[in-house]
């Protein structure tokens, strides 16, 4: 199957996952968060119906996330952990389908992640850069990902940020440069996030795509070979260097994969 796609088409797939890998970036935030604060059963309930959205995110239920979201929303209009969630949903649901208004409605929400949350958590931001980089895409107006990328630009800049939001901000800033044709400022975005995090496969993936735009297939040999490295137990990483193999005619290395 997995010849069947170029290696920017299995890129594109896994950007889709990580708006970002919604629910493993925002764990610890809901186990914080979706503890009930009191015993109030309309409470309990709201963060009940959080916890099922973030689930739901995990299976790419994206129509489920925005329906459980919507119902808390309708009940607390300022929660921003609801907002993140319906943005992150909205946001993956409107690339697939190629809605521009889903796509806008997702970058509202995430603005308003980012008004409620008082500054909580910098990756509130993802959806809204993810959002705008797909936006230019689906309207082929590349001045939406150059916005994203002065988000980015401003949001890297925060000087308490963590590392983790460190790592995905400058991911999600490299995706927007990969759009724009910046090939060189995009394999520094995914260098710099590697660097950071060494676990952030689409980091890998995506500098192995800046290279192979560019014309520099030794370097996008040497990206692959280095996510093997890091995940020698990964089918994926395998596979992903196996496309590419077949893609150069390395047809022996490609059936080794």
């Amino acid at each position: 199957m997995a010849c069947r796609f170029t290696i920017r088409g299995l890129v594109v797939i896994l950007l889709l996952s990580t708006t970002a890998s919604a629910s493993a970036q925002f764990e610890d935030l809901f186990r914080r968060r979706s503890r009930p604060r009191n015993s109030n059963p309309a409470v309990s309930r709201l963060e009940q119906m959080k916890n099922e959205a973030n689930q739901a995110y995990e299976r790419r239920d994206y129509n489920r996330v925005i329906s459980l979201t919507s119902s808390v929303l309708g009940q607390n209009p300022r929660d921003h952990v609801a907002f993140y969630l319906r943005a992150s949903a909205r946001c993956e649901l409107g690339y697939q389908r190629h809605d521009k208004q889903m796509l806008r409605d997702g970058i509202s929400d995430s603005r308003e992640a980012l008004r409620y949350g008082n500054g909580t958590n910098r990756l509130y931001y993802i959806p809204y850069i993810y959002g705008m980089t797909k936006l230019a895409e689906v309207e082929d107006k590349p001045t939406h990902a150059e916005t994203a990328v002065e988000v980015a630009t401003q949001a890297l800049g925060i000087q308490s940020l963590k590392t983790e939001e460190k790592a995905h901000l400058t991911y999600q800033r490299g995706g927007a440069h990969l759009y724009l044709g910046q090939f060189d400022e995009a394999v520094a975005d995914f260098d710099a996030a590697i660097a950071i995090d060494r676990q952030l496969v689409s980091a890998y993936l995506g500098r192995a795509e800046a290279y192979l735009l560019s014309e520099k297939a030794d370097k996008a040999r040497e990206s692959y070979d280095q996510f093997v490295a890091v995940f020698p137990q990964s089918a994926m990483a395998y596979d992903y260097r196996g496309v590419f193999f077949q893609q150069q005619g390395q047809l022996d290395e490609a059936i080794a994969d």
